[in-house]
C-alpha cells in the first residue's frame, strides 16, 4: 500500500485518478468494481461520520472513467469540499472487486486549507 498526503482549497474541484494493472502492467478491466475514498478526522472514525466520501462503479457517485483500460477518477466536487472543515485529515482509497475482494490501495493524510475567494461567478 503506498502513501500519498494530498493539499486541496476548500471549495475547489479535486480529482484523483486511479489506475489498475496487475504484476506484468496490464489493464485490469473495473467494470464491476466499486473504488471508495474516504475522508475522516481520526482513521477510528466510523465511515458514517466522514467528512468526505465517494464512491465509484455502476450506479454510484460517478462511474469508471475507462473502465476496460483499468481507468477511474475519484472526483469531490467544490460542492462537496466547500462543505469540509479547514484542517488535516486521514484518508484511504479501497476497491471491492467483483469477487467481493476489498485491498486499501493508498492511505494518506489530506490537508483542506483555506479558502480565500468565496465566489464562483
Amino acid at each position: 500500500m503506498a502513501t500519498n498526503d494530498i493539499e486541496i482549497f476548500r471549495g475547489d474541484d479535486y480529482s484523483k485518478p486511479v489506475n489498475f494493472s496487475d504484476g506484468d502492467g496490464d489493464a485490469i478491466d473495473i467494470t464491476n468494481y466499486l473504488v471508495f475514498m474516504t475522508v475522516k478526522r481520526k482513521s477510528t472514525d466510523l465511515d458514517a461520520d466522514a467528512i468526505l466520501s465517494t464512491t465509484n462503479g455502476i450506479g454510484k457517485d460517478t462511474e469508471h472513467y475507462q473502465p476496460t483500460l483499468g481507468k477511474t477518477i475519484l472526483n469531490l466536487s467544490n460542492t462537496i469540499t466547500a462543505l469540509a472543515p479547514v484542517g488535516s485529515f486521514y484518508y484511504d482509497i479501497q476497491f471491492k472487486n467483483s469477487n467481493g475482494k476489498v485491498k486499501t490501495l493508498i492511505s494518506g493524510n489530506l490537508k483542506i486549507k483555506s479558502d480565500i475567494t468565496l465566489r464562483i461567478s
